[in-house]
């Protein structure tokens, strides 16, 4: 797996900077960023255990599931339908239309834009799976200022609120370096990832925080 990983990374790079792919210069990062994040966080699990273009005629229903999750991102819980989500976060949530989600290969289902956490604006990129409900979250920072500092201030919070983190991993492959801070709770799954890398012969960077119910992964089986 992690061949194929890094043998596409080869290709797609010089693609994405020469031929540009027909993408605008965000969503080229992004993709890159995507996949360079999808390499390093695959080296790591064997050494320890998307933007606005975004509306849709798709339909939003979702059955309630029944969870008895007590856990979630923020205000939300594990298992909740979209226009739960709607009522506790009082958010502008749109849907990813399906182009979108075909175009990155996501699960991806709804975003919120410019979502303020301290002094730093993030995109957040909510998956909610027709059956089970809300079951994983993203949470990425905006903008290329700052981005170490932000990891920082985001490493102590989650500290403060989860205590001491469950691992701690720092990944180097193909000049680009990753830092992953891992906390594990009863129903949660909680990745802290600070990445840097070039791109377009720039230096970039890139915080992300993943949420991820425990459902999803069997580890509540554990």
């Amino acid at each position: 797996m992690e061949i194929f990983l890094i043998l596409a990374t080869i290709i797609l790079l010089p693609i994405l900077s020469i031929a540009g792919l027909g993408m605008t210069e965000g969503n080229k990062h992004r993709l890159f960023i995507s996949i360079v994040a999808l390499v390093l966080y695959s080296c790591s699990i064997n050494s320890s255990h998307a933007d606005n273009n975004a509306t849709s005629s798709t339909p939003e229903s979702v059955q309630s599931p029944n969870s008895t999750f007590t856990e979630g991102w923020y205000k939300t819980k594990w298992g909740m339908t979209i226009d739960e989500i709607r009522t506790v976060l009082k958010e502008d949530i749109k849907q990813v239309s399906a182009e979108y989600k075909k175009k990155y290969n996501t699960a991806q289902t709804h975003t919120i834009t410019d979502f303020k956490i301290g002094k730093f604006t993030f995109d957040v990129y909510l998956t909610i799976d027709p059956q089970k409900g809300l079951a994983k979250v993203n949470v990425a920072k905006k903008g290329e200022l700052d981005q170490y500092a932000c990891f920082l201030e985001l490493e102590n919070a989650l500290k403060k609120k989860y205590g001491n983190p469950s691992s701690t991993e720092e990944n180097k492959i193909m000049g680009s370096k990753m830092n992953s801070i891992e906390w594990i709770t009863q129903d949660t799954l909680i990745r802290l990832i600070h990445s840097e890398f070039r791109f377009n012969n720039k230096n970039r960077e890139s915080t992300d925080i993943i949420y991820e119910s425990r459902r999803d992964t069997g580890e509540e089986k554990l």
